[in-house]
């Protein structure tokens, strides 16, 4: 009962956001003073189709590719965040079964992260297109961009995505690092006691950990998706297959997972250190809350081994993410297009 109630609020939360980009979405069709032979016009429901034809496609890819990856964001969290515990990964995984059930996977702390991951992704590809467009624009770079470009305007889309994401991006972490269910689950409750216990600030705990892991993604990811998408396109043809849509459309999903895979190369040291700081924050340890600091002590303890604690987890968690970005988008554009 309590997740559909959170399902709801989420659902709600996401038709809101719509809604406030353009208030075209739910009002009624607009009227319009034509001042040729002043005749009244409406301009009927045109707008409003062609506004959910843009952002339906970003907005439902997004929320899928989500879903689907969830059980992997959970392993990502647990590895990282206990990265100076020194804990195989096996025993994190059957710590955390103890305390949820193999159902944990699939829904501790699922709403946060399908809100999250759902609305940075919706921002992250809806607005990378416009930004790179005046990238390109003051650059004075043409055709399609160069892999700079597109690096520094996937960087720009970031910071009005991880400002947005903070308040449920540290409500998902404690939930998933509940080891006592205080929280049962409920974002609101994990919102509700952060922000008791440590004001709004609380909720900026690792945010330049959280702004450099998103900034690092999305560049590489950007920056070498073409490139990518290039080389498979060459790789397919030399086997002798010829360009159709099955083979565009597995090109896209090799080349979304690839990109997101380098991406995560470079990302993941912040993701770790910001990890372990939201982890001693929140959890009340005694240790390094800083990012030099903690990447020092990790560094330190561990080797660059510790900052790379939960690659091959995270790799396959953001390839995939790619991946199922790659190739959703196009499909929903499609399906968008024939409403």
């Amino acid at each position: 009962m309590m997740i559909m109630k959170q399902m709801i609020v989420l659902l709600l939360l996401l038709i809101t956001l719509i809604s406030l980009i353009d208030g075209k979405v739910l009002t009624t069709p607009s009227i319009v003073v034509a001042k040729k032979n002043n005749v009244l016009k409406s301009t009927s429901n045109k707008d409003d189709h062609s506004l959910l034809k843009k952002l339906g496609p970003v907005l439902s890819s997004s929320f899928f590719a989500t879903a689907l990856i969830y059980p992997l964001d959970i392993v990502r969290s647990l590895t990282m965040a206990n990265t100076m515990e020194k804990l195989s990964t096996a025993q994190l995984l059957n710590n955390f079964r103890k305390v949820y059930g193999i159902q944990g996977f699939f829904k501790q702390g699922l709403i946060p992260e399908l809100t999250k991951g759902t609305w940075a992704r919706f921002v992250k590809f809806g607005l990378y297109p416009v930004v790179h467009k005046q990238v390109l624009r003051y650059s004075n770079v043409t055709g399609k961009g160069t892999p700079a470009t597109k690096a520094i305007a996937g960087i720009l889309t970031t910071i009005p995505e991880i400002i947005s994401i903070m308040p449920l991006e540290i409500a998902k972490l404690n939930l998933q690092l509940d080891t006592t269910n205080r929280f049962t689950n409920n974002m609101f409750k994990a919102m509700g006691e952060v922000f008791k216990t440590r004001g709004i600030k609380g909720f900026t705990v690792g945010y330049w950990g959280l702004q450099y892991r998103q900034a690092a993604w999305t560049a590489g990811y950007f920056a070498t998706l073409s490139w990518f998408e290039e080389k498979v396109d060459k790789a397919i043809l030399s086997l002798g297959i010829p360009k159709s849509t099955t083979t565009t459309a597995v090109s896209q999903l090799i080349s979304g997972f690839l990109a997101g895979v380098f991406g995560t190369a470079l990302n993941t040291p912040g993701d770790t250190i910001r990890s372990l700081i939201q982890k001693r924050v929140f959890g009340n340890l005694p240790g390094d809350i800083t990012l030099l600091g903690v990447g020092r002590e990790i560094y330190a303890s561990r080797g660059f081994a510790g900052l790379y604690a939960g690659f091959k987890f995270k790799a396959f968690h953001l390839g995939t993410g790619g991946a199922l970005m790659a190739i959703l988008l196009p499909f929903f554009t499609k399906l968008f297009d024939k409403l």
